[in-house]
Order: C-alpha cells, then structure tokens, then sequence
C-alpha cells in the first residue's frame, strides 16, 4: 500500500511507502526537499524561541530629574545608592538604601537591574569627567574594581 501526505509528489513531503495493518507498522520515506524545510523549520524556532539574554537589552540613558525619552516610558524603577565617610581618609561605606521594582518576575527584574547597571555606569563615567577627571580614568575605575 502506498499513500501521499499532503502532497502529489512523495519528494515534496511525506509518503507512506508500505503498511502492514496486521502489525501497525508503517514505513515512512521523507523527500530532500522536506528535509530541507524541517531543517529550516528547526532553525528558525532554535532562533525565535531560545530566549534573549539580558545582557543584550539595549538602554537608552538619559540623566536628570525629567528626562527626554526618545519615545513613551510605561512604569518606574529605581534603586538609591547612599555613601557615607568615616573617621578613617582611606576608607568609605556605601550601599544601596532602597529598591523599587516595577515588576515581580525575576527575569523582569534582572533586565530593569542590567538597565540601571547602564544609567549608573554611565552616569559614574560623566561625573567623574564634569569632576576634572579624565575618561579613561574613570573608566579603568569601573573596570578595574575587584569583584568579590
């Protein structure tokens, strides 16, 4: 017995070569170009569904009590940062006071953190220079911190 799946031609999807309805055995033989286009299926959903790192968000950052956005903002975010001096000229506390997430999911979360990662790295780099400092200075400050 010999019957076409969704086609005419057996080399455009699927035939069914041979069958033995007393076993339920089937014998199926896929054409070069379904092939291809299974291929090219897996791919393509490889691609669309393999979630986005968060690491590749782009950040649009922009400074100061009200911001001009390129486009509409929709919810806040935000985190404050506090330093405080000690009686010691060699040594500085500081530490994050307060956070305020915009959304439960921790995915979400991660992504706003990467976003204020950015403004505050940013902001750091500008500061340091409106400071008389120069930018690769406070550049090699970000990156030569040592990460515990």
């Amino acid at each position: 017995m010999v019957a076409m799946a969704f086609s005419a031609r057996s080399r455009s999807f699927l035939s069914v070569t041979s069958a033995d309805t007393t076993t339920n055995s089937y014998s199926l033989s896929f054409g070069p170009t379904t092939l291809k286009r299974l291929a090219l299926l897996v791919v393509v959903l490889t691609v669309l569904l393999i979630p986005r790192p968060a690491s590749l968000l782009e950040t649009e950052v922009r400074h100061g009590e009200s911001p001009k956005w390129s486009g509409p903002t929709v919810g806040r975010y935000a985190v404050t940062v506090v330093g405080y001096y000690t009686d010691r000229p060699d040594l500085v506390r500081a530490g994050v006071r307060r956070v305020e997430w915009q959304s439960d999911a921790q995915a979400k979360r991660r992504a706003e953190m990467l976003a204020l990662r950015a403004a505050f790295l940013d902001w750091f780099v500008e500061e340091w220079v409106r400071e008389g400092g120069v930018r690769a200075d406070g550049v090699h400050q970000i990156r030569g911190y040592p990460l515990r």
